[in-house]
C-alpha cells in the first residue's frame, strides 16, 4: 500500500499534466494546478469525499483514453490524492503545484480549484468562513480565485505574495479545524 501514497515521479507528473492540460481543460476539466487546489480542498474538508463524487468535476466533459492510458491516468490522480492525504496526515506540508505565472495570475488557479473543492460542502465552508480565526485565510483564497464580488482593484505584486504565503498556513488550520470536527462528530 505505501506505493499508494508516493509522489510521482518526475516523468508521471509530467504525462498527468500535459493529459490534464490538453485533453481536461480544454472540455471543462481541471488544469494541473486547479486539480491540486481542488484536491486539497477536498482532502482537508469537512467529509471524506469519494472518487465517484470527484472525477466528474476533475474531467469535465472529457472522456478518458481507452484501456491502460485510463487506469494509468486515474492511477495518477489517485497517488496525488493519496500522496497530499498521507503528507498532511503526518504534519507535513506537500509541494503544492503552484507555478510560476504573469505577476497578476500566479497562484489564481490552485486558488480557483481550492474554491471548487469547497463547493463541495458550501454551506460548511461558509459558516467558517464567518469566524474570525478562518476568515482571513479563506478570504486570502477567494481573492487569488478572483471570486469576491465588487469593485475589488488588481491586487498588486506585494499582495499577491502576501496572500500566497497564507495559502500554506491557512491549509494546515482549516485541516486541524476539519479534523476536530470530525473528532467531535464520532464521539
Amino acid at each position: 500500500m505505501q506505493h499508494l501514497n508516493r509522489p510521482l515521479s518526475p516523468k508521471e507528473r509530467q504525462a498527468l499534466w500535459v493529459f490534464l492540460s490538453t485533453s481536461l481543460a480544454p472540455a471543462g476539466g481541471l488544469g494541473p494546478e486547479a486539480l491540486d487546489g481542488f484536491f486539497t480542498a477536498l482532502v482537508i474538508g469537512p467529509e471524506t469525499v469519494m472518487p465517484s463524487e470527484y472525477l466528474p468535476v476533475v474531467l469535465g466533459r472529457a472522456a478518458l483514453p481507452d484501456g491502460p492510458a485510463a487506469n494509468r491516468i486515474i492511477g495518477f490522480l489517485m497517488r496525488r490524492w493519496n500522496h497530499l492525504a498521507a503528507t498532511l496526515k503526518d504534519g507535513r506540508m506537500p509541494t503544492l503545484w503552484i507555478f510560476e505565472a504573469p505577476k497578476d495570475q500566479k497562484g489564481s488557479a490552485w486558488c480557483r480549484g481550492f474554491m471548487r473543492g469547497m463547493a463541495f460542502f458550501a454551506h460548511e465552508w461558509d459558516r467558517l468562513s464567518h469566524q474570525p480565526t478562518f476568515d482571513i485565510y479563506i478570504h486570502s483564497f477567494q481573492t487569488l480565485a478572483g471570486s469576491l464580488q465588487g469593485p475589488y482593484p488588481a491586487l498588486s505584486r506585494r499582495d499577491r505574495e502576501a496572500c500566497l504565503m497564507f495559502i500554506r498556513d491557512g491549509i494546515r488550520l482549516l485541516q486541524d479545524h476539519w479534523l476536530e470536527a470530525r473528532k467531535k462528530e464520532t464521539g
